[in-house]
């Protein structure tokens, strides 16, 4: 009898305990939806400072190397897949509630930083059609009159290029525009490393110089990579190599971009997470405003090729006594231009591998077409291929999926807004 009566209570107890779960379990769910669904404004109450304090001393990091197909695969495949099963993510996307940008003070601007500096369209400055054509304006450019001592060919990228040293000093990353298309890519790159300076970032000096071939030499131990990743020393086949792709004017010379070497280069900068080490990097990059919002510029000019790679931390000052600062690089896919070639018509429209398309494709049964499947060229070769007529800047697709891109909200692309709209027609 006494078993019997222990089994009931037991029984009970059980039933109670299931019936506790199946009450709370669903209250967790429900208030973990309601916490992040609550919907209030997005304030700052740090204060409307201007200027966030992140050149604090640091130690010199060592180079940071990522391997740029495994970043394009991870891009493409596992960050999509690890997106969709970000619960609290989706709940927030979905009730108009998603995490804001961390970086922003109480005005909700961006303030002055290692990353960012407000020019061009900042609340309280404008910058004059002189000062956005200067661009950072640190050099007058290399010294054409004199030699050039090439000591390094360039590495990665779709173009060609090599670096040089010139009688004064200075060192030069010079690229060329392709033979079929005279003056775009160069072109292109200037005017995009202008534009994103005017907007507030980190860019090298980069300008378009008139050079005679002639006055090339190489120095000694120059060097280039080999198809295994050896250096091995540069000859002047390589540098005839490189220069029988390229255009050249009637009168011998060759147009190129020359682009400042701007320093202690420290590897890119990725648009997710921390760098490890940087104590000033306090703000996880898909959270910081001004990457998100760096969306709405790119898609203003076609920059389709932002990406980890392209960009830079580059360590100002002395070991122990400096600190990072992040740069972007590499502008000569803005516009309608692709670097060595024209753009193609899904550039800018559709990521490479695009599993949203291919989607799309598939239901369709291989039916489905684009808008951008009809632009075609510009009619110019300095130009490429670029439209105004299909455009839509919330339709814009970078080259890979981008973390800081993906997180953005309405706030930031309002913020990206505000300054593209402050560039007038005389600038």
């Amino acid at each position: 009898m006494h078993t019997k009566t222990v089994l009931k209570k037991t029984e009970s107890a059980s039933r109670v305990s299931g019936a506790c779960l199946m009450t709370i379990v669903p209250l967790i769910i429900l208030s973990t939806i309601v916490l992040s669904c609550s919907h209030h404004p997005h304030v700052n109450l740090d204060g409307p400072y201007w200027k966030d304090d992140d050149t604090k001393a640091i130690a010199e990091p060592s180079f940071e190397e990522t391997n740029i197909i495994w970043t394009s695969v991870k891009r493409t495949t596992f960050d999509q897949g690890l997106e969709l099963m970000d619960f609290d993510r989706n709940v927030r996307k979905l009730f108009g509630n998603p995490t804001q940008a961390k970086n922003t003070n109480s005005f909700d601007e961006v303030p002055n930083s290692s990353w960012f500096t407000n020019r061009h369209g900042h609340p309280y400055t404008r910058m004059t059609p002189e000062q956005i054509a200067a661009g950072p304006g640190i050099t007058s450019g290399p010294d054409t009159s004199e030699i050039w001592n090439v000591f390094r060919l360039k590495s990665g990228g779709a173009t060609l290029g090599f670096w040089i040293e010139d009688s004064k000093g200075d060192q030069y990353l010079i690229k060329f525009d392709p033979s079929e298309f005279p003056e775009m890519a160069t072109a292109a790159a200037t005017m995009g490393s202008r534009f994103f300076y005017a907007c507030g970032y980190n860019v090298p000096q980069e300008v378009i110089v008139y050079w005679d071939p002639k006055n090339l030499r190489i120095k000694s131990g120059a060097t280039k990579k080999d198809g295994k990743g050896n250096r091995i020393p540069v000859t002047m086949d390589d540098i005839n190599s490189i220069l029988a792709q390229v255009y050249k004017e009637p009168d011998g010379k060759i147009r190129s971009l020359a682009s400042l070497n701007v320093g202690n280069v420290k590897g890119p900068f990725m648009y997710e997470g921390t760098r490890k080490g940087d104590l000033n990097d306090w703000c996880p990059h898909q959270h910081r405003r001004d990457l998100r919002g760096l969306y709405v510029m790119g898609s203003l000019i076609n920059h389709y090729d932002l990406k980890d790679h392209n960009s830079m931390d580059v360590y100002v000052g002395e070991d122990g006594s400096g600190y990072l600062k992040h740069y972007l690089m590499d502008f000569g896919s803005t516009f309608g231009s692709d670097g060595s070639d024209a753009k193609i018509q899904s550039k800018g429209y559709a990521n490479t591998f695009d599993m949203r398309d291919v989607g799309a494709s598939i239901f369709a049964l291989g039916l489905k077409t684009w808008a951008w499947q009809d632009i075609g060229m510009s009619g110019y070769p300095s130009v490429g291929r670029f439209e105004s007529e299909i455009f839509q800047p919330n339709k814009f697709d970078v080259i890979q999926p981008n973390t800081a891109f993906e997180q953005m909200t309405y706030q930031d692309a309002y913020w990206g807004a505000k300054i593209v709209m402050a560039f007038s027609d005389e600038d």
